[in-house]
């Protein structure tokens, strides 16, 4: 009897998978896309980059970038935005181990910090941050702030430009 109901159970649970399985392959096939080739943009964000020193300095870089600076001082990075900006652009700037601010035309965008919400540590690995970008922001000096504490202080990853998909 148990050597019945461990069959039953074994044919039961193939042919589920077994449609499962079938039901994944038609619709990779055969249904519709959520999306298509011009709703989805992505490619780094090709300007000019300038490390902004303390003492006002300015020192012309190329991204992915990488320096030496002393714990608890600001890294900044600036760019000026393309003249034209794409329908529902926007930039995406990794953060490793890094508070960041980012300004456009001095005004703050976005930022993000975990100085006063984590128990342990002091920020987090790794963190995306997407600002939305619109027509008015053409032309316009981009500024990111970067400042830790950790090892990572004066590492600027590559600055995406695109859509949020």
């Amino acid at each position: 009897m148990v050597n019945k109901l461990f069959n039953l159970i074994k044919c039961t649970l193939l042919i589920v998978i077994l449609i499962v399985l079938g039901y994944a392959i038609y619709g990779q096939f055969y249904l519709a896309d959520e999306r298509t080739e011009d709703m989805t943009f992505c490619k780094s964000l090709d300007t000019q980059w300038y490390r902004v020193w303390e003492d006002g300095r300015r020192e012309e870089i190329t991204l992915p970038s990488s320096v030496e600076i002393e714990n608890a001082k600001i890294d900044v990075v600036e760019t000026v935005l393309y003249d034209e900006i794409d329908r529902g652009a926007c930039i995406s700037i990794n953060s490793s181990k890094q508070d960041i601010k980012v300004y456009i035309d001095g005004v703050l965008r976005e930022s993000y910090s975990t100085k006063d919400t984590r128990l342990f540590g002091k920020t987090s690995v790794g963190r995306y941050l997407l600002i939305e970008l619109d027509q008015e922001d053409a032309g316009k000096v981009l500024r990111i702030e970067m400042s830790t504490e950790s090892q990572f202080l004066g590492i600027v990853k590559q600055v995406q430009y695109g859509d949020k998909l």
